[in-house]
C-alpha cells in the first residue's frame, strides 16, 4: 500500500475547506461518491496532509438525503472478500470473516438472504480507506455479490458546502481536479483564485 502526501498551499485571501474523494466503478446498483476527507486550509499558508492507502470494508446507514454514516469497518487487502448478514428484526448488519479469494485484485462483498422490505432501506455498504470512513457506497440488496475495484485515483476540490461522508453532486464534481501521484507519492498543490489549481510532483 502506498503512503501519500500532499503539500496544500492556499494562496487565496480566505480560509478554504478542501475536499478529497475517489470515484467508484459502476457495478450492481448505483455507486455513490462521498467526501472522504475535509481539510481546513488557512489562507496564505502551506498545509501538509499524509495518509496510508489502507482499504477497508464498511457498513453504515444513509442519514437524510445526502449523508452516509459509517458504523463499522474491517480492514481489507485487494482480492479480499467478506460476507455481510442483515437482520431486519434488530436492524443489525454483521460482518463475516474477511478472507482472500476475490476476483483478481477487486474487493468483493456478498450479502445474505433477507427481506429488503422488512426494515430500513437506508442500510448501505462500501469501501473505505485509511480513516475507515466510506469513500464509495451503495445500497444493500439481498443475495448480491458486490465488486469494488481498488481506486488509485483521487480528486480534489475547494468547497465550503460539504462534510466528510456527504454525497457529492454531479455539479460539484465538475469542479474537481484529478490527483495523479508520481512514484514518490508526493504532490505539491497550490490553490489560487477562482478555484484554479497548480499541481506538481513533490
Amino acid at each position: 500500500m502506498r503512503n501519500l502526501t500532499i503539500n496544500l498551499g492556499n494562496y487565496t485571501s480566505i480560509d478554504r475547506n478542501i475536499l478529497i474523494y475517489q470515484k467508484g466503478r459502476e457495478g450492481y446498483g448505483a455507486m455513490f461518491n462521498l467526501v472522504w476527507r475535509k481539510i481546513i486550509a488557512p489562507h496564505n499558508s502551506l498545509t501538509p496532509f499524509t495518509w496510508e492507502e489502507r482499504y477497508c470494508f464498511c457498513i453504515g446507514k444513509k442519514q437524510g438525503n445526502t449523508h452516509f454514516n459509517t458504523l463499522a469497518s474491517r480492514e481489507a487487502q485487494p482480492g479480499d472478500q467478506v460476507m455481510i448478514d442483515v437482520d431486519y428484526r434488530s436492524s443489525e448488519m454483521t460482518f463475516g470473516r474477511v478472507e482472500p479469494g476475490g476476483r483478481n485484485n477487486d474487493f468483493m462483498i456478498t450479502t445474505g438472504m433477507f427481506n429488503p422490505t422488512g426494515g430500513s432501506n437506508d442500510d448501505c455498504l462500501g469501501l473505505g480507506i485509511d480513516n475507515k470512513l466510506f469513500n464509495v457506497v451503495t445500497r444493500i440488496q439481498p443475495a448480491v455479490n458486490y465488486v469494488f475495484a481498488p481506486l488509485p485515483d483521487y480528486y480534489i476540490l475547494a468547497s465550503d458546502k460539504f462534510n466528510e461522508g456527504d454525497l457529492l453532486t454531479n455539479e460539484i464534481e465538475q469542479m474537481a481536479w484529478k490527483l495523479e501521484f508520481p512514484a514518490s507519492g508526493r504532490l505539491d498543490l497550490q490553490l489560487h483564485l477562482e478555484n484554479h489549481w497548480v499541481i506538481k510532483p513533490g
